[in-house]
């Protein structure tokens, strides 16, 4: 534009007409002016103005290296899908007080209703040398649970390491040192998770017993429903699912022990299907 205004002050009749130098890279544009001078100045005028405005490079950023090629392969698409079911959010459990365990998947910041079993599920993952499809990343990495965290770990592969470079809220995979977290608490042993097992499966003998009478459970067997369909040992999950009963008429749907009865139901076939497709 300053060779512009020396030539607007000095008159087209003193000046030369090589207003594009070099410098623009657009002196292909001297071809499209027109013979006479005072339009041909003008002209100019008109196409250095845009050129100024929109002719602007973008400003350089520094590139992102791509992710890394994985080095475990990805769990099943029918794997994928049970853990999506695990983190589908559930409708509240009519009457039921949160406590204990089931307080702590709250407060894990991901909400499903069945989330509490994603550490089973992560850890039948990892034994088994796989990791999680990409689809499940953002969801799993927003946890705020530690143990849930230290279970994602080993299974979030290259991508998952990678995407946590990007997003404040997942930089605890950066500087998570799985053998600095504290320590999880001990599985208990067969004999004791047997014991616990039978415990369970009668729990539930009795809780059908009484609906078969034509009663309502007894309130003080619910509290442990839940928790059971969560840890009692794999091999006795057909049986207890065998005890639920067949859906009930809508009246007693709306009970709240229906509803509990039923998520302790929906959380055995999860895990009873995580389990036949990680060793079949």
């Amino acid at each position: 534009m300053k060779r512009l205004s020396e030539v607007a002050l000095a008159g087209t009749d003193q000046q030369g007409f090589d207003l594009f130098g070099p410098e623009l890279e657009i002196t292909e544009m001297e071809a499209l002016l027109p013979a006479d001078r005072e339009c041909r100045f003008l002209v100019a005028a008109g196409l250095l103005s845009v050129y100024a405005e929109a002719g602007r490079l973008p400003p350089r950023v520094p590139g992102i290296d791509p992710a890394p090629e994985e080095s475990l392969p990805a769990c099943s698409k029918e794997v994928a899908e049970i853990l999506t079911a695990m983190l589908q959010k559930g409708t509240p459990l009519g009457g039921q007080t949160l406590s204990g365990a089931d307080a702590a998947r709250v407060s894990s910041g991901l909400g499903g209703e069945h989330d509490d079993l994603l550490p089973e599920a992560l850890a039948l993952l990892a034994s088994r040398g796989l990791r999680l499809r990409h689809v499940l990343l953002p969801s799993l990495l927003a946890t705020r649970s530690q143990s849930l965290r230290r279970a994602l770990l080993p299974v979030l592969g290259e991508r998952g390491r990678w995407l946590a470079r990007f997003n404040p809220n997942w930089a605890w995979v950066l500087t998570m040192d799985a053998e600095s977290l504290p320590p999880r608490d001990a599985a208990p042993v067969d004999g004791k998770r047997d014991k616990a097992s039978r415990a369970y499966v009668e729990l539930l003998q009795r809780t059908m017993a009484s609906l078969a009478d034509g009663k309502e459970p007894p309130e003080r067997l619910l509290p442990a429903i839940l928790p059971g369909a969560r840890s009692i040992a794999p091999d006795t999950i057909d049986e207890a699912l065998s005890l639920f009963p067949c859906p009930e008429p809508e009246e007693q749907a709306l009970k709240p022990w229906h509803r509990l009865l039923t998520a302790a139901s929906e959380k055995l076939r999860l895990r009873q299907r995580l389990i036949e497709e990680l060793t079949t």
